[in-house]
């Protein structure tokens, strides 16, 4: 991910896409440079403070020094590229409990290309009480933001309950995905508990 602050202002929505690609797991590798031809305002100092020790980062003057950074970005990545990308990474591992009534969602930065496969199992919180079934989706942006436009957030539809789910989500876009884990409020036996893995697959071209 290469970043480059042209201009006095960092507004709000970039830097948040910046710090949700900061904590990403893994995180990518980003590099930040900024525009020294211009006043920066208190915004962009402010980014600047928060960038500095976390990214690749420089300054430039010019395109002709911009390109320079960046290449000597990608130079100095270029090994990431290299590696066996047949083993997914693991953006997510944990458990997660569902009061009824209530649910848990996740959500997970993509680039294009991106495959997401989940597993998630319903387990018995101990040996003396039985484990309990839940509802999952894993949508894409556009259709979680359809889903939950009109509709209050624990009533749009995720479909049957189970004990277990595995879902796979091929990213068409770069973009978000999100994953729901929801206890209906008629399950009135309890919480569920449930083991949540989230892998990640990249295009290997």
């Amino acid at each position: 991910m290469v970043v480059a602050i042209i201009g006095s202002v960092v507004t709000g929505p970039v830097f948040e896409e910046i710090q949700a690609a900061l904590d990403r797991t893994s995180r990518p590798p980003i590099g930040v440079f900024f525009d020294t031809t211009v006043a920066r305002g208190p915004s962009a100092e402010s980014a600047r403070d928060q960038l500095r020790n976390l990214t690749v980062f420089g300054d430039f003057t010019s395109v002709v020094g911009l390109k320079r950074h960046v290449s000597a970005f990608l130079a100095q990545k270029v090994h990431l590229a290299r590696q066996n990308r047949a083993s997914p990474a693991v953006l997510a591992r944990e458990r997660v409990v569902v009061a009824p009534g209530e649910e848990e969602r996740r959500a997970f930065l993509l680039v294009q290309g991106d495959t997401v496969r989940v597993l998630a199992e319903a387990i018995k919180p101990s040996p003396l009480l039985p484990r309990q079934r839940f509802h999952f989706a894993l949508l894409p942006s556009a259709e979680f933001v359809e889903r939950t436009a009109i509709t209050p957030y624990t009533r749009f539809g995720l479909g049957e309950d189970r004990y277990t789910f595995e879902r796979t989500l091929h990213a068409q876009q770069a973009g978000y995905c999100y994953m729901v884990i929801r206890r209906p409020w008629w399950f009135q036996l309890g919480r569920s508990t449930v083991d949540l893995t989230v892998l990640l697959s990249r295009p290997t071209a």
